[in-house]
């Protein structure tokens, strides 16, 4: 912690903020409001999401604790802005680029000034702790522990371990060989990670989600006598990302079932994603237009009047490490 005089500790994601994953959220305004000196080091920020945020955006400092990597598209301009980095680099942390090079330079010769540029924001930041909160961006980065002379420690909440690098047997034994410790969801993803060759006495911590308990409260309700009728139709509710491994197109074919056994359903979608497209054109071939509405990203006080809403959640996933929004249903 800051105030106890402990060092730095960095955590590495894709992008920040992402209404997707609320639980990076959380985690990060708690360790800063306790008072821990903690970073977010990220490829994309938008800023128009901070807004789903207050709570954190109120704090001092947050937004200041999200640093944004070097564009790395296209790569023209990327080679054009090497130069900047290494000035920028030599003038607020000379001795931490020197390390950096002289420890990169022997084990990648010329290819360290392409690393250099891409961890430039790590080399400043000058971590005590490096944490990959998702498997996937680690691999291949592993490095970092000798450049940057820090600890790392990985989670694996998933997709990591269920789908990337399967084939290639060895794919993750750059970070059971040089991580730290580990952190997974539970005990399923233990097994995985070890039937991927992950060590037994690997050093590893079993920490579920968790969600806000007073946040998500059951709501008062009035319940139906019937439901499933014109006047009253059985109201149905999922919540996740718009991708593949979610199953969407498995519950807009329930919801057909439903409808053509005569129950009057309306079914709504809250989430975003690169699947957007080929779930609208789902819901047109299916006829589920008057019935389905996909709702896009919404703040967790949609979410919460959602789940007040509904009579069903349907969570159709064929693939999960551990999902919060069943836990908040």
């Amino acid at each position: 912690r800051r105030r106890l005089g402990l060092a730095r500790i960095v955590m590495l994601v894709s992008e920040f903020p992402k209404l997707s994953e609320t639980f990076i959220q959380s985690k990060f305004h708690k360790l800063l409001a306790e008072g821990w000196d903690i970073h977010i080091v990220c490829h994309r920020s938008n800023s128009q999401d901070w807004q789903f945020y207050p709570d954190l955006s109120q704090l001092p400092d947050a937004q200041r604790r999200v640093h944004i990597a070097w564009l790395q598209r296209p790569r023209w301009l990327a080679l054009l802005l090497l130069p900047l980095a290494l000035l920028v680099g030599w003038l607020r942390a000379p001795s931490a680029c020197l390390r950096y090079l002289r420890r990169g330079w022997p084990r990648f010769g010329l290819d360290t000034l392409r690393r250099f540029y891409l961890d430039l924001q790590l080399i400043l930041l000058k971590p005590a702790l490096l944490h990959f909160e998702f498997g996937a961006l680690a691999p291949e980065r592993m490095y970092l522990k000798e450049l940057l002379g820090c600890k790392i420690l990985v989670s694996f909440r998933g997709y990591d371990l269920n789908f990337v690098g399967l084939e290639d047997p060895r794919h993750y034994q750059p970070v059971w060989q040089h991580s730290d410790a580990l952190h997974l969801l539970g005990q399923d993803l233990w097994q995985r990670a070890l039937r991927r060759g992950c060590p037994a006495e690997k050093p590893h911590a079993l920490i579920p989600p968790a969600i806000d308990v007073d946040f998500f409260s059951p709501a008062s309700r009035s319940s139906a006598d019937v439901v499933g009728l014109p006047e009253r139709p059985l109201r149905i509710l999922s919540v996740g990302r718009l991708e593949w491994k979610k199953g969407y197109e498995y519950a807009f074919q329930a919801i057909r079932l439903l409808i053509d056994r005569g129950i009057a359903c309306e079914y709504r979608v809250i989430g975003d994603g690169e699947y957007f497209e080929p779930l609208a054109f789902t819901r047109h071939q299916l006829g589920l237009t008057g019935t389905l509405e996909l709702l896009g990203a919404q703040p967790k006080e949609s979410v919460r009047a959602q789940l007040a809403w509904a009579d069903i959640f349907l969570h159709a996933a064929v693939s999960e490490g551990f999902c919060n929004a069943v836990i908040e249903a």
